[in-house]
């Protein structure tokens, strides 16, 4: 395969790859070319239209370049864990549904159980092409990348290539998003930091002297360092810039909205009276309490985009209108707070406050018409050492010595990353006019006078 990021990715024939080859045609997998990795962000960057087929293929050559890393400098190298490894890092993203983390986050406001990780391991241990595929290298094949995916067993350097501050995912989806959006900002030199990286031992461990052990785990060494922090700061501008950029975020939640609000309609009104086709798999599913693996493969991005064209008939104004406003590209307009608020003043608490208080005043229906966001952006996770998740920390040896030292985890040797440690919380509000906008706009004036 000839990838705009990678390259020529090969597939040899070992056994291993030749069933990863297998794994990719499989149908539940080919359904990853209709979902989009970054969903609405093309209404902001034209060219980012890649799926999770494409990024799910560069993780997997991914995580093949950080295996043969851990073969070449591990004096311990277990074979089949790094085929389960491989597999996991090919098959994270199974489960997502159509437009990923939007979808997810409706099915959370419906009260579903299931997210996008539970589907994964339904997917891999349920009646699938998939799991058949993997039973091929034995009976419990399956179950096992399914741990991994799910991070249920104990973290170890194999885990780690599929998740972690410094895994295969990031690795790719870095390198991809910015490459596809075509942004300035956010670049890191992969190969320079896949240059220094070794393999060590770091102690994990709890209170107890019995609780500690030597763990294998990735650090770079001392030529490493600077690429280390490009690589952090370049994940927090990819996260300030494309993955909460105001106009993705309002398309999403505009998506929330609609599909929260018509899931609640459907409990209320008969499909006749709405004035939607009874033979649709969108209704089919919201219809369903605890929808089946069969229903939930049958959503893509293309579906929901063919049911918005639908749903612009609707006798509810507001499904019509959500509807309309995303085909076309009419968003709700953005009041950004977070660029406004003085820190620790008190004024974002009380502005929250008085939004609920007064929505309806401003003709406004919380939820439907007025809707919020409030993410926070983590550059960069701190995890103590006496937790399996110290695995997870961004690990570097300065000592400039041919001799492995203790790495140590980077924030606590570099100022630019102890900045992004911090969290950067972001609170927007949007509303459908410019109007409406003016009355959000005042409410808060009134605030902070």
């Amino acid at each position: 395969m000839l990838d705009p990021v990678h390259g020529l990715i090969k597939f040899d024939l070992t056994p291993q790859e030749q069933l990863i080859y297998k794994l990719i045609n499989c149908p539940e997998f080919q359904r990853l070319r209709r979902i989009r990795q970054l969903g609405f962000s093309e209404f902001v960057y034209p060219g980012a239209t890649h799926t999770r087929f494409s990024h799910s293929i560069g993780v997997f050559h991914n995580a093949r370049r950080l295996l043969e890393i851990i073969k070449l400098k591990s004096g311990d190298f277990d074979g089949e864990r790094a085929s389960i490894a491989l597999c996991a890092a090919l098959l994270h993203d199974l489960g997502h549904g159509p437009f990923s983390h939007t979808f997810e986050n409706v099915e959370r406001s419906r009260g579903a159980e299931k997210n996008h990780e539970m589907w994964t391991s339904e997917i891999i241990n349920g009646d699938t092409e998939i799991r058949k595929s993997l039973s091929e290298l034995g009976e419990n094949y399956s179950s096992e990348v399914g741990k991994i995916i799910s991070g249920s067993e104990g973290a170890d350097i194999y885990a780690s290539v599929v998740s972690s501050q410094f895994d295969a995912d990031r690795l790719d989806y870095l390198k991809r998003d910015k490459y596809m959006t075509g942004i300035g900002s956010g670049d890191f030199d992969m190969e320079w930091i896949l240059d220094c990286l070794e393999v060590g031992s770091i102690t994990i461990g709890g209170i107890g002297d019995e609780d500690f052990e030597n763990a294998p785990a990735f650090y770079l060494n001392y030529k490493g360092f600077q690429g280390a922090e490009a690589y952090l700061q370049a994940r927090f501008h990819m996260y300030s810039h494309v993955y909460m950029h105001k106009t993705t975020r309002g398309a999403e939640k505009m998506l929330e909205a609609l599909l929260g609000h018509l899931s609640n309609l459907l409990k209320e009104k008969s499909l006749n009276e709405l004035g939607i086709s009874e033979e649709n798999i969108v209704v089919e599913y919201l219809l369903e309490e605890s929808p089946n693996l069969a229903l939930y493969l049958k959503l893509d991005d293309n579906v929901i985009w063919s049911f918005l064209e639908e749903l612009k008939s609707c006798s509810d104004e507001y499904v019509a209108g959500l509807s309309s406003g995303l085909l076309e590209r009419k968003l709700y307009k953005c009041f950004d707070v977070g660029i406004r608020a003085v820190p620790n003043s008190g004024h974002l608490m009380a502005f929250k406050k008085a939004l609920r208080d007064n929505a309806e005043k401003l003709g406004l229906i919380w939820g439907l018409t007025l809707l919020q966001d409030d993410p926070k952006i983590d550059g960069y996770k701190w995890y103590d050492w006496d937790s399996e998740n110290a695995l997870k920390k961004v690990l570097v040896d300065v000592s400039n010595k041919e001799q492995k030292e203790n790495p140590t985890d980077i924030a606590s040797l570099s100022m630019i990353v102890q900045a992004l440690v911090q969290k950067e919380e972001i609170y927007r509000i949007y509303v459908p006019n410019n109007e409406d906008r003016d009355k959000v706009s005042a409410l808060w004036t009134e605030i902070t006078k």
